[in-house]
């Protein structure tokens, strides 16, 4: 295929496509890239790594409250249940045939 066939396919110019081909046949795209290497890398990703273990930290303590409040409402809840006797359940029934003998 001929640079203006090339071209033309591609929808570039044929001197795009000319110093294309060129810069393939000179191994010009296997250019390094430059790497930035900061002295502070290190310390940034420990000060991150801390500040994400402080925070799943305070996510658990939260956790845990919530968990020890939603049981003292429950223990609280089953305790109301079980003293009011106006409302009638198969629990309650049972009692007050107990009661009865």
């Amino acid at each position: 295929m001929t640079y203006r066939e090339a071209s033309t396919t591609f929808g570039v110019s044929h001197g795009s496509v000319y110093q294309f081909i060129q810069k393939y046949k000179h191994d010009k795209f296997k250019t390094k890239r430059n790497k930035r290497n900061s002295k502070y890398k290190k310390e940034v990703d420990e000060y991150r790594h801390t500040a994400q273990v402080k925070e799943l930290k305070h996510e658990i303590a939260e956790l845990y409250l919530e968990n020890l409040m939603l049981k003292k409402a429950l223990k609280h809840s089953l305790s109301t249940k079980n003293e009011d006797l106006s409302v009638i359940t198969s629990e309650h029934l049972d009692r007050l045939q107990e009661d009865v003998e």
